[in-house]
């Protein structure tokens, strides 16, 4: 209209299958609009020739005009209007003689004035037409390159007529395999009660917000899709349109943050550790509810800088505010420990550290943390106390502590002691040590050790003969380990203790010696706990009886009965021996073969440190002739 030449929108068909209908039209072309307005011109010019005084130019050449209605723009409106007004001026040059010229040209007025009045309202109605099939493309354009999905689907029976292009990405269906199906039939639905819920709440509200439902994509995976539903009509046809997201990501990160966040949360819980920050003009501050359970407080408790710092005791509070203020003016941070009050009255002890935040030279807030350290200094005084324990008692055990710096080939500690030397009387590295090692003690030793530095062994256990400073030898156990490993895994630091076990050594080598005596010996001999049950027989046992030890093991000594012994003679044995006292006598025993044998047997009660009889030993003599 304004001499402009405006483009035919671009659009995107949005189809409902078996409605019949298509939203956008702009640009549709018919084949028969040509001939048509041809026949119409060409008609109207002759019959506007045929009648006198232009009777016909009103209504034929109108006629002419209308079929902008069928043309894509306005500006074809305006074509058909000039041509109509051609024809009409043609139409009173050419009128038949004999009429009347004022009347004919009143006439043609009349039909210019016709002509160009419809050409006005049908260009109008053309513009706004085209205006709205503008936006519609447009609207058509955003819901195709929109990031969020979008169908469409008919309400009566939810076959699908539109979906875009972040649908077919989201899902992996293209559009020819999801339009004209339900979202059923494409196994879209996880839960069939999601969709019930959905349809009931659509049918009672028409519209709905951000509504969570899970979708199963072509390849069967799962995505959780944020959804908004809307009931629009097409073409008097009610449609259901849907936008949304797959949100499975953003809500695993969610997840992820909020376990984070309770993760944090116990944490600092488990740890007695609260954060705080405070701005430092007003002096207002926030604390974590970690602060709070701190200081014995209430959640909703008001509570301020200055009211934190006074729950601080008389020699913490200057302290923490002596290094908040150096804080506030150079940006100074701080970590100290200090004491303070709850507000039930209960004293802790805590450690307070700070940051500055500065702008231009200038502390803007403070933030940091508060922990309360108090079992962590119950546990330093009783490491104390223990460590101190532990030196006397090492003092008292004959037991040296050994600290060796594999790296620097160095040894501390209390090892010398119980060897009666001073001090300064031995070497601190490892050739002393050994060279005060009994020479046949040296390659096992070093073998152990070098097992253990290499990382095959979880500890250095091992005994050897150590010269002491009377010049004997003496048995000692050494049991350590690697404390520390460098980044090749190398030992550089071990740790252990090492023992005077000269007397238990000894009392060993004496108990072998027996052992072996009681292996070779002769006799018989078997040892039963305090209920009889055989716990070790010699080998003798087993020559004269034909039971092997794994038989006896457990079972009674009854099991030797031939049944030939008087009764009353193991009730006085039995007496006999609990009551400490040893009984000597002969039986008449049967063997696992079934023969028998006499022993002459004597059995005697064994005693612990505080005389409570543990054991029975008997020592029987074959004596069958």
């Amino acid at each position: 209209m304004n001499g402009t030449r405006q483009s035919e929108p671009e659009t995107v068909a949005v189809e409902l299958p078996g409605a019949g209908f298509d939203v956008s039209r702009a640009g549709s072309r018919s084949w028969w609009l040509l001939p048509a307005m041809m026949a119409v011109g060409v008609g109207g010019l002759a019959l506007d020739l045929s009648l006198p005084f232009g009777a016909a130019g009103t209504v034929s050449h109108v006629a002419l005009v209308m079929f902008g209605l069928w043309l894509p723009q306005p500006r074809h409106v305006f074509l058909l209007a000039v041509i109509a007004s051609v024809l009409t001026l043609v139409g009173y040059f050419g009128f038949p003689t004999g009429g009347v010229a004022s009347v004919a040209f009143a006439n043609r007025g009349l039909a210019l004035l016709g002509i160009w009045v419809a050409a006005l309202f049908i260009a109008s109605y053309k513009q706004f037409e085209w205006r709205l099939k503008a936006r519609d493309a447009t609207l058509s354009k955003i819901l195709a390159t929109t990031p969020d999905i979008v169908t469409i689907t008919r309400a009566s029976d939810g076959l699908i007529s539109y979906v875009n292009r972040a649908f077919s990405e989201a899902t992996g269906y293209t559009p020819q395999e999801a339009l004209g199906k339900t979202a059923v039939e494409l196994n879209l639905w996880v839960d069939p009660e999601d969709r019930d819920a959905l349809i009931r709440e659509i049918q009672r509200r028409r519209e709905i917000s951000n509504f969570e439902i899970e979708y199963r994509i072509k390849g069967g995976a799962i995505l959780l899709m944020s959804m908004s539903y809307s009931v629009i009509d097409i073409d008097d046809v009610q449609c259901v349109l849907s936008m949304g997201r797959d949100v499975t990501e953003v809500r695993a990160a969610t997840k992820a943050l909020k376990r984070n966040e309770a993760l944090l949360a116990t944490t600092a819980r488990m740890a007695k550790l609260g954060g705080w920050e405070a701005d430092v003009e007003s002096r207002t501050a926030s604390f974590t509810k970690q602060i709070y359970r701190i200081l014995g407080l209430a959640p909703e408790t008001k509570l301020g800088l200055d009211e934190a710092l006074d729950y601080f005791d008389a020699a913490g509070r200057p302290k923490v505010t002596a290094a908040l203020q150096r804080m506030t003016d150079s940006g100074e941070p701080f970590d100290l420990e200090a004491r303070l009050t709850t507000a039930t009255g209960k004293q802790l002890w805590t450690r307070a550290i700070g940051k500055a935040y500065r702008v231009e030279g200038k502390t803007v807030t403070v933030n940091g943390i508060l922990q309360d350290i108090s079992e962590i200094k119950y546990v330093q005084e009783v490491l104390k106390r223990s460590e101190d324990a532990l030196g006397f008692a090492l003092e008292a055990t004959e037991t040296g502590l050994l600290d060796w710096n594999i790296a620097a080939d160095h040894l501390v500690g209390t090892w010398h002691v119980p060897l009666g030397y001073d001090a300064g009387a031995v070497g601190n590295d490892v050739e002393q040590w050994v060279a005060l090692m009994h020479p046949d003690d040296v390659a096992p030793a070093k073998a152990i050790l070098l097992d253990h530095l290499r990382g095959s062994t979880a500890v250095c256990d091992t005994e050897y003969r150590f010269k002491v400073a009377d010049g004997t030898f003496r048995w000692y156990h050494f049991r350590g380990r690697v404390f520390e490993r460098d980044a090749a895994g190398r030992a550089t630091r071990l740790t252990g203790l090492h023992t005077d076990i000269d007397e238990r050594k000894q009392a060993e080598l004496d108990l072998q010696k027996l052992s072996r005596a009681v292996e070779a010996s002769s006799s018989i001999v078997i040892i039963t706990d305090f209920d009889g049950s055989i716990e070790y027989v010699n080998p003798k046992f087993s020559e004269v009886t034909g039971y092997a030890k794994e038989e006896a093991i457990g079972r009674n000594p009854a099991l030797l009965q031939s049944g030939e012994t008087p009764a009353p003679v193991y009730a006085e044995l039995w007496q006999t021996i609990t009551s400490g006292g040893e009984w000597k006598g002969e039986f008449h025993n049967r063997k696992k073969n079934g023969g028998y044998y006499w022993c002459r047997a004597s059995i005697s009660a064994v005693k612990d440190t505080g005389g409570k009889t543990t054991h029975f030993v008997a020592i029987q003599e074959d004596v069958t002739h």
